[in-house]
């Protein structure tokens, strides 16, 4: 206990120590978690002031089945000028990534052939575009991000449609 709380303070310190020497710079690199449907982990790395690149690997939790998602995003950032020292890192970002998706069902029947879905899994690929926030603390190295969109799968045995939606929570490793 004594050693986790001072491990606990130390990066505390640190990380309050070096967010003040990065006081309104933009974000270049930062990870975390996405809340949502579905939910899972990110990588957001800007390759340019306004362009950012995202891998996701999430995991989808529905009534009947069950997936894993590997995708790709690139994503245009637009500043928002509300005249507000404040809101200086607020961002509007839009822009569209593709995947792939590995489902296993679990319902009694598999479209009408008899089988159990627990015995047949599925594969298929993912296209879904963005639109959300983004909001990087200045005192803290945190980003808060809010998106949505629509979601394709394409697949021999799965094909959906729906839109998807996430908070997502990042890390900021490293500014501009």
């Amino acid at each position: 206990m004594k050693h986790t709380f001072s491990t606990f303070a130390t990066l505390a310190v640190l990380t309050f120590a070096t967010s003040s020497t990065l006081r309104a710079q933009q974000v270049r690199t930062a990870a975390g978690g996405r809340l949502g449907s579905p939910f899972g982990l990110s990588v957001k790395h800007f390759v340019t002031d306004d362009l950012a690149l995202e891998g996701i690997a999430s995991i989808g939790l529905y009534n009947s089945r069950r997936d894993f998602s590997l995708s790709a995003a690139a994503l245009y950032h637009l500043n928002l000028d509300f005249g507000d020292a404040d809101l200086e890192l607020l961002k509007l970002y839009v822009g569209g990534g593709a995947g792939v998706s590995f489902f296993n069902y679990r319902d009694r029947y598999f479209f009408g052939t008899g089988r159990s879905r627990s015995e047949v899994g599925a594969a298929a690929l993912n296209i879904r575009g963005y639109v959300g926030l983004q909001y990087a603390f200045e005192d803290v190295p945190l980003e808060l991000t809010f998106d949505g969109g629509p979601a394709i799968y394409a697949g021999l045995v799965y094909d959906s449609f729906y839109f998807h939606y996430s908070l997502g929570v990042r890390y900021i490793i490293s500014r501009q």
